[in-house]
C-alpha cells in the first residue's frame, strides 16, 4: 500500500471543504460579534417581535430610541420616527429589526433591535457625506440635506417623510 491510499480516500477533499466552512462559520461569527462593530449587531436573519397596530403605538415605540439618537448625535427625532415610519410602513415591515430600510453592499441590513438600528443610521448619517444635514438648522433642512446627500432614492421622500412629521406634530419631540 503505497502512502497517497493510506492517506486519502475518496472523502477527503468534501472533509477537507465542511472544515473550511466550519472554520470560516466561526471566524464570521467571531468578526461580526456586537462589540466589534461597536454596539451594533447585524445579523443574518432577524424577526419583528411586536407591530404596532397604530401609528400613535408606533411613534410610543420608537420614541425613546429617537430622542437618545437626538441626545447623542443631534439628529431631529422629528426626522428619524417619520424616516422608520416611512420607511418601515408603521412597523410593519421592518424584517430584521430594519425600521429605517438600511443596505449595505450585500444586501438588507439585519440588527437585533430598534436601537441598533438607530443606532447604525446615526453612525452612517455622522460620516462626511451628510455634513450639510448634520449641520442644518431645522429638521426639514435636515431632510432636505440628506435626501440631496443621496440617502433616499425615491424623489418624493422628502414630501411623504415631511407629511408624517406635520400629521403627527412629530417636531414636538426636537
Amino acid at each position: 500500500m503505497n502512502n497517497k491510499e493510506r492517506y486519502w480516500s475518496p472523502w477527503t477533499p468534501w472533509i477537507i471543504f465542511v472544515a473550511i466552512i466550519v472554520i470560516a462559520a466561526i471566524w464570521c461569527n467571531t468578526m461580526c460579534h456586537k462589540s466589534f462593530f461597536r454596539g451594533i449587531a447585524i445579523k443574518p436573519a432577524g424577526t419583528v417581535v411586536f407591530v404596532p397596530d397604530s401609528p400613535n403605538n408606533f411613534i410610543a415605540l420608537v420614541l425613546p430610541y429617537a430622542l437618545e439618537i437626538r441626545r447623542d448625535y443631534h439628529i431631529p427625532a422629528s426626522i428619524l420616527i417619520a424616516q422608520a415610519a416611512n420607511e418601515s410602513g408603521w412597523g410593519k415591515y421592518a424584517s430584521g429589526n430594519n425600521y429605517l430600510g438600511l443596505f449595505r453592499s450585500y444586501g438588507r441590513c439585519e440588527f437585533d433591535d430598534i436601537q441598533d438600528c438607530f443606532q447604525y443610521y446615526a453612525m452612517r448619517v455622522s460620516t462626511e457625506r451628510y455634513n450639510a444635514a448634520m449641520a442644518a438648522c431645522n429638521s426639514y433642512q435636515y431632510l432636505v440635506e440628506i435626501k440631496r446627500a443621496g440617502y433616499a432614492e425615491d424623489s418624493g421622500y422628502v414630501a411623504k417623510t415631511w407629511d408624517i412629521v406635520e400629521r403627527y406634530n412629530l417636531t414636538q419631540y426636537d
